[in-house]
């Protein structure tokens, strides 16, 4: 396996070209992506957490 590719992949995947370059996902899709995550405001009150907090 080469080690450039990584562990998971076994071939090279394709670069999206995007004009802005910025990544959305849903509300619910980052929670389930981010298990561990924490989100405060400008006052360094907690928002949200995720639920492996």
């Amino acid at each position: 396996m080469d080690s450039a590719r990584g562990l998971l992949w076994t071939e090279r995947l394709p670069v999206i070209d995007g004009e802005d370059g910025v990544l959305q996902v849903s509300k619910s899709d980052f929670i389930s992506l981010q298990p561990y995550h924490f989100i405060a405001d400008h006052d360094c009150k907690l928002i949200q957490c995720g639920k492996g907090l």
